[in-house]
């Protein structure tokens, strides 16, 4: 959500998340398996972003693998997954269709919601009521 005390904010969506990796790597490496992942190999956040949600999860849930590819662009991650670099996690709508297989760990992974906020003061705003409204009635509540 917005830190700022005169914010209004808005749920806009839930963008769900899995852990992912190509067909190529899989026949290589086999599937992970939770509380392992030896001989696996993690693309993931820069070291700084290391406290996100999905990283804590991933890194708990394969404790023995090893990172060998690290970036701040999902985009760049889901390239490195799909060169069958390693398991990433990654937004559903960037994995599908890029053809990456997800990875069932047993649990899902955490997903991030979005909101739409703005200043308190900016309320009374016809435009931008009618520009929120549009938002949020064009996007899916879940994607």
């Amino acid at each position: 959500g917005f830190a700022e005390g005169n914010a209004v904010q808005r749920k806009l969506t839930r963008i769900d998340y899995g852990l992912y990796a190509s067909a190529s790597y899989l026949n290589r490496h086999g599937l992970p398996e939770a509380g392992e992942g030896e001989n696996h190999q993690l693309i993931l956040m820069d070291e700084a972003l290391g406290h996100l949600s999905d990283v804590v999860w991933l890194q708990r849930l394969l404790p023995k693998a090893r990172p060998v590819f690290r970036s701040n662009s999902r985009d760049l991650q889901a390239m490195a997954a799909a060169a069958g670099r390693g398991l990433a996690v990654l937004p559903t709508l960037i994995a599908r269709p890029l053809g990456l297989v997800p990875v069932d760990l047993g649990e899902d992974a955490p997903g991030r919601e979005v909101f739409v906020g703005y200043h308190a003061d900016l309320k009374p705003m016809a435009r931008l009521r009618a520009l929120i409204d549009h938002v949020t009635q064009s996007v899916p509540s879940h994607i």
